[in-house]
């Protein structure tokens, strides 16, 4: 069975975790942030996750279709294999306790979110989605 929300909210109070629930800033959020994790089973375009890389943060996420396109694994962040909780924290773990390598991914995305999902880019797709429709 699923775990209720004050049983998540006791296991983050206890990690020193925070659940912000619904946040008005979100680019605040993440300009704050250090790392970007979505733990999503379900994306379609993870917007969240382009929107870190053009803040140079680092992302983790499930390994599901839209998040495995936009996250280059081990060169933008990590990919890991859908509901695996362990290696889900044993990633944010590693890029916690690992400066250097998460400066280094967060560069990556910056590059990848401003060549590939700038305008231009995005008005190239879609005109060409529409001459081939």
């Amino acid at each position: 069975a699923a775990a209720s929300f004050s049983e998540i909210s006791a296991q983050a109070d206890e990690l020193g975790i925070e659940l912000l629930g619904n946040v008005d800033d979100m680019y605040g959020l993440i300009a704050e942030s250090q790392i970007c994790v979505l733990p999503s089973r379900r994306e379609g375009v993870p917007l969240f996750v382009v929107e870190s890389m053009a803040h140079a943060k680092p992302v983790i996420v499930f390994d599901v279709p839209g998040c495995n396109e936009v996250v280059r694994h081990q060169k933008t962040g990590f990919i890991v294999p859908l509901n695996d909780s362990r290696e889900l924290a044993e990633r944010i773990r590693e890029l916690v306790e690992n400066t250097r390598l998460r400066s280094s991914l967060g560069r990556a995305g910056l590059v990848v979110a401003k060549t590939e999902y700038n305008l231009e880019s995005i008005k190239f797709a879609f005109s060409d989605l529409i001459q081939t429709a």
